[in-house]
């Protein structure tokens, strides 16, 4: 029996190469994340007189896959789990007009008052908005399509320094 061995010089640099050759995807995956992230947030506070408060705490939140997770599974998202972020995203069907189905008085009494409607309008809007609903604001949707802009800039740097890393 013949045995034959071949050793590829240089075959240990490129495994170490190759392992990371993609991690700038990850760095993309993360960069869109957080700036879709910071987009949602801007838009959940339209006016000058809103606090921002949508924006704040775990309202909205982002998430990124671990580092080390294959490329093909790479995932980053923008998401909410709060009812009231939802109702102002969305929009906010109208009722029946029931008391118990509008929105909160003391809060839209507050929201009056910064966007300069007098205070006492609060419980008149709370019922509007209970009997007919209320538009949605969609920063949500807002976000997505500015990454989508970034994303394209963002994706041609990303793949000009992997071909920079390959010598491509």
């Amino acid at each position: 029996m013949t045995r034959m061995s071949i050793e590829v010089e240089g075959l240990d640099r490129l495994g170490r190469k190759l392992d990371h050759a993609l991690d700038p995807v990850r760095d993309l995956v993360v960069e869109l994340t957080e700036y879709a992230d910071a987009e949602t947030r801007r838009g959940a506070k339209p006016h000058a007189g809103d606090l921002g408060r949508l924006g704040q705490g775990n309202n909205i939140r982002k998430s990124v896959s671990p580092a080390g997770t294959p490329t093909r599974d790479l995932e980053g998202k923008v998401y909410t789990n709060s009812p009231i972020v939802v109702a102002v995203d969305q929009g906010r069907p109208p009722s029946s007009g029931l008391v118990g189905l509008m929105p909160s008085v003391k809060a839209l009494t507050r929201w009056a008052g910064r966007h300069g409607i007098p205070k006492e309008r609060g419980f008149y809007i709370a019922r509007a908005i209970g009997r007919r609903g209320s538009k949605p604001v969609e920063f949500f949707q807002h976000a997505l399509d500015a990454t989508d802009e970034a994303a394209d800039h963002a994706s041609g740097q990303t793949a000009r320094e992997i071909e920079r890393k390959w010598g491509a």
